[in-house]
């Protein structure tokens, strides 16, 4: 019956540890996999080397979230959009300590064509330098706002790959 399953949430996790391994074997016996929502989970994607782990291994995951993610990383976030590559349309990062919206930006760079939404929840500091100029991407109505405003907000939803 795996083989069937296609969302996957669990949320409220208490600082689950080596989950990169488990979510391995749940990605070859749940091959149609379309949702995962994941909070306070470690070691979701390794990145090691140029071998796909973990979360990187849902081929035809549409919608990931990721919050609490302590040891998450940029290159782990570079894996998962590789490995998920081919039908990912929407995209949560929140609160995982060692990203910013910029490294979350950048790892999601090589997919940005196919992405519809993505959802940073941080902190915004002013080494985010959000703009234009920035990666080349086209942040909608990025003209209206200004860093100051973008700077104060605790998070916001950002349709930048539109």
């Amino acid at each position: 019956m795996l083989h069937l399953l296609e969302y996957l949430v669990l949320g409220f996790c208490n600082n689950v540890s080596d989950s990169s391994f488990a979510l391995e074997m749940l990605s070859s016996k749940c091959p149609n996999m379309k949702v995962v929502k994941l909070g306070e989970f470690q070691r979701i994607c390794l990145a090691i080397g140029s071998r796909l782990d973990g979360i990187g291994l849902f081929h035809r995951l549409q919608s990931l979230f990721v919050s609490c993610c302590g040891d998450l990383k940029d290159m782990g976030l570079v894996k998962v959009g590789r490995g998920c590559s081919w039908e990912m349309i929407d995209i949560n990062v929140a609160s995982c300590v060692n990203l910013d919206a910029t490294t979350t930006l950048r790892a999601f760079e090589p997919i940005q064509h196919k992405i519809e939404t993505l959802h940073l929840d941080y902190i915004w500091k002013e080494s985010d330098n959000l703009g234009h100029s920035f990666l080349n991407f086209d942040l909608n109505d990025s003209d209206e706002l200004n860093d100051s405003e973008l700077m104060e907000c605790f998070w916001v939803q950002i349709n930048v790959f539109g």
